[in-house]
């Protein structure tokens, strides 16, 4: 697991794209963010969504997947639209948390360094942590879901086909017997 100072540059980077506001980053604000930036967005959200990736996105790929493979579904244009606005503030809406869940942090982590904190102080400091890193993980549920919502029963069966073989390709292990065993 990464350290957070590792992941300093990132969490910089999606602070100062956060208002001080609870209101969603505008399309502009992630649009400028740098491939970079969003690569270490993306592995902030990997470490801290209590294993996302392969718990439920692997039954559930979302709109993002969706758009990727928009051909092999035929969307129509409304489709198209639907699930990029779905991306967009899937987008955002993990942004802003990963934004809370450092911000949980830097509380305990400045709590836990005083010279007496107290057991209730730091109780509410990681309760804070878990709650923040639950919403992170919970975040994208919706989007996943509404996102498979907008294809009609052709396209949902695609779906459930396309996503149990990019499962398999993307997450094969490796054959013992390759190496010559």
């Amino acid at each position: 697991m990464k350290s957070i100072k590792v992941l300093l540059p990132s969490i910089t980077a999606i602070l100062l794209l956060s208002t001080s506001s609870a209101y969603a980053l505008s399309l502009g604000q992630l649009a400028r963010m740098s491939p970079s930036q969003k690569k270490q967005a993306q592995q902030y959200f990997r470490t801290h969504s209590l294993d996302f990736s392969s718990v439920f996105k692997r039954y559930h790929p979302g709109p993002y997947w969706i758009l990727k493979n928009k051909s092999a579904f035929r969307l129509t244009p409304r489709q198209i639209q639907g699930e990029i606005q779905l991306k967009n503030e899937m987008a955002m809406r993990t942004i802003e948390d990963s934004s809370a869940l450092q911000h949980a942090y830097d509380k305990y982590k400045k709590d836990a360094s005083t010279a007496h904190p107290t057991l209730a102080m730091i109780k509410s400091d990681i309760i804070r942590v878990g709650k923040a890193e639950t919403q992170l993980a919970w975040e994208m549920v919706p989007y996943h879901l509404q996102g498979y919502a907008l294809l009609n029963p052709a396209q949902k069966a695609t779906y459930t086909q396309l996503s149990a073989k990019t499962w398999a390709q993307h997450h094969r292990t490796p054959d013992k017997r390759a190496g010559g065993q």
